[in-house]
């Protein structure tokens, strides 16, 4: 099951919107668009050619774990490989950021 927002609107910016290869990475956060855009210059055009957002990501990830308590969790291969391995490839390029290319939490979740 994936976490979605309250509300959705038919209509969106670029921005509150990815592509739905992102589905498992940002449905709690953002929109997914229904069809997909196979433009590289649109997909540039709209920012959709670079990983979501760390941010994004993260809280998706928390919401995942709410949703999914141990009682009722679906298979951790399914998860690692649908939702966990993809948001670490994403992220991936993070690690020459963070010294030793560990991420810091501030006080959140994430």
């Amino acid at each position: 099951m994936l976490p979605w927002p309250v509300r959705h609107s038919p209509v969106a910016a670029p921005e509150a919107v990815r592509p739905a290869a992102d589905l498992w990475l940002v449905s709690h956060l953002l929109g997914v668009m229904d069809g997909g855009i196979f433009s590289a210059v649109l997909r540039r055009a709209f920012g959709w050619d670079l990983p979501p957002r760390a941010a994004v990501v993260c809280a998706q990830l928390v919401q995942l774990a709410k949703a999914h308590t141990t009682a009722v969790s679906p298979d951790e291969t399914f998860l690692w490989r649908s939702v966990l391995k993809p948001a670490y490839a994403s992220r991936s390029h993070l690690g020459e950021v963070y010294s030793g290319g560990h991420s810091y939490s501030y006080g959140g979740a994430c």
